[in-house]
């Protein structure tokens, strides 16, 4: 027995219809398949916040959608990629390279190396930026010392003064 498949199509007006039937439910099914695909519905990386712990030398990355399949993500900073402590879809932890001076890094969380999702910003390690506002004026200290004294303590005045006619 073979089986015959074929789409009609009706045109109204000047759209175009699709009567239902087998060929209609394996173009639908194939276009689910193409647009479902990890590329197509990756959810990229989100990062809320970071720290950098100094006495460790790790940094903290928090947001979302870091691993949703469970896959390590891939860190760069700088131009080089960190290794992980810990991760989760929420949460990267991951130690920073020996002798990182301070400085201000772009920093990079992708999905993992089959994706093309990720979130990318600058982080600054160590004191560097602009300088912060002036602060509030503290209070008057305690007075200082005298200086030295004079012999005669009422003040002297004294007035050169020129004066005469001039002739031309």
């Amino acid at each position: 027995m073979k089986t015959r498949m074929h789409l009609t199509v009706k045109t109204i007006g000047k759209i175009r219809c699709f009567r239902r039937g087998l060929a209609s439910f394996f173009l639908c099914a194939c276009m689910l398949l193409i647009f479902s695909s990890p590329l197509a519905a990756a959810t990229p990386p989100v990062v809320n916040s970071t720290s950098i712990d100094y006495s460790s030398n790790q940094i903290t990355i928090v947001g979302q959608s870091f691993a949703p399949t469970g896959v390590a993500p891939i860190v760069t900073f700088g131009s080089g990629n960190l290794v992980l402590v810990s991760f989760t879809s929420q949460t990267i932890v991951a130690r920073l390279p020996v002798g990182t001076v301070a400085g201000s890094y772009r920093l990079r969380v992708t999905q993992n190396s089959g994706s093309l999702a990720y979130y990318e910003l600058s982080v600054t390690f160590g004191a560097v930026g602009p300088q912060g506002p002036i602060g509030p004026t503290g209070s008057q200290g305690p007075a200082g010392p005298m200086g030295p004294s004079e012999r005669n303590s009422t003040p002297r005045i004294e007035l050169h003064v020129r004066y005469g006619l001039r002739h031309p």
